[in-house]
């Protein structure tokens, strides 16, 4: 295996330095580069892990040089390093996949090496050969539906409602869940119209629903348990906006909105290509008292979190999304980067599972991410309580 290389690359050269002085005993080597010219020069010469790029440079910026390493080099991981300020760019970048995610400068020096080790760990984490052996074996994983790509293409460009409007008409399913969705107590519409109804539930919602619609899909014999895992995926994605919105007192980054729908994918995939098997590990999980993911380790060397996790990077999604998927019964690990996501997705996770199956023994709750997040576990359960009694008046 070759050593372990992090290049950066900034056009402030004491900034260079002083990451060359902080991470010089780090098990990895930092290179550095002071251009986005220098920097393709290097990647052309030397394999390259990650490359974490200033945002804001002369003659090439940041973005420009990772759109480039994305089109030449896809595999490596691209990270921008960005001021506190710079949220509009920051979006921009996440939204249009240019990096996988961004780190803040002035940063921590702790914070700093431990989510560049974080992220070198997950990369390997993802080429771990048990993995890499079973998507060998599976026919095709599923692409990302056209529909959400032409969807988020208009999202992108500012097109009008009435444009994105006519897209979802033409699949009389998502159409229908999206005037279900606007017409429940949640959001209080009462409309047939599909411009108003798209209107009321948000464009970042209308993605979900395309994505839920059209992955949640399979043969016949499977549509309960599938049925079952949209469910569950539906009410987590709600939770997570709900907690971010009234215990944390903030709006849910719409970069990362999907977050919850996805988080468990990786269970849908091992629904579609090992029916009979997968079954036997979730009720062997049931009867024996045991967690999930401890039987699935027995069954196939790996777990749904990780075989979500591949295909969600696969698929190119942010990098928050692709944590979410592998954290989501692990909060605490070391190698998280965004916490606050990661620890959200774990509550809503528990909870929908709560209430779908509330005798569920393998249901785990790590109580340490109310301390982290500072709220009280009182809250949330009043915040789940107030969301079933608006569902049982509505």
């Amino acid at each position: 295996m070759h050593m372990k290389r992090i290049l950066f690359v900034d056009d402030e050269k004491y900034i260079l330095r002083n990451i060359k002085k902080l991470l010089k005993n780090e098990p990895y080597e930092s290179l550095i580069a002071s251009s986005g010219k220098e920097a393709l020069e290097i990647l052309s010469k030397e394999t390259v892990d990650v490359i974490v790029a200033d945002s804001r440079m002369p003659q090439m910026d940041g973005a420009a040089l990772l759109e480039e390493v994305k089109a030449k080099y896809p595999k490596i991981i691209r990270v921008a390093l960005c001021g506190f300020t710079e949220s509009r760019i920051i979006q921009k970048l996440v939204e249009k996949n240019v990096a996988k995610l961004y780190l803040f400068k002035p940063w921590d020096d702790y914070e700093f090496k431990l989510n560049l080790n974080g992220i070198l760990d997950m990369k390997y984490m993802m080429m771990n050969q048990y993995l890499l052996d079973l998507i060998d074996k599976l026919e095709a994983l599923p692409s990302l539906p056209k529909i959400y790509y032409d969807i988020s293409e208009l999202i992108d460009r500012g097109a009008d409602i009435s444009e994105v409007s006519k897209i979802v008409e033409k699949d009389q399913a998502i159409a229908s869940k999206v005037l279900k969705l606007a017409n429940s107590a949640f959001y209080g519409r009462k409309t047939g119209d599909l411009n108003q109804a798209i209107m009321g539930i948000g464009l970042n919602n209308l993605k979900n629903i395309v994505l839920s619609t059209s992955l949640f899909s399979g043969p016949q014999e499977l549509m309960n348990e599938i049925e079952v895992l949209w469910q569950h995926a539906v009410n987590t994605n709600r939770l997570t906006h709900m907690i971010y919105d009234q215990l944390l007192d903030k709006k849910m980054p719409s970069i990362y909105g999907s977050a919850g729908l996805l988080h468990d994918i990786g269970k849908l995939i091992l629904h579609l290509f090992y029916q009979n098997t997968y079954q036997k590990v979730l009720d062997h999980a049931r009867n024996m008292e045991r967690s999930l993911v401890e039987c699935e380790m027995e069954y196939f060397n790996i777990t749904h979190q990780d075989l979500g996790a591949y295909l969600l990077n696969w698929w190119e999604l942010p990098y928050a999304y692709v944590e979410a998927a592998m954290f989501h019964h692990r909060p605490s690990d070391s190698r998280v980067i965004n916490y606050e996501l990661v620890a959200v997705t774990h509550l809503s996770n528990y909870y929908s599972i709560m209430e779908i199956s509330p005798d569920e023994t393998q249901n785990y709750l790590d109580p340490t991410v109310f301390t982290k997040l500072n709220i009280e576990k009182e809250e949330v359960d009043r915040l789940v309580a107030s969301l079933k009694n608006t569902e049982h008046s509505s």
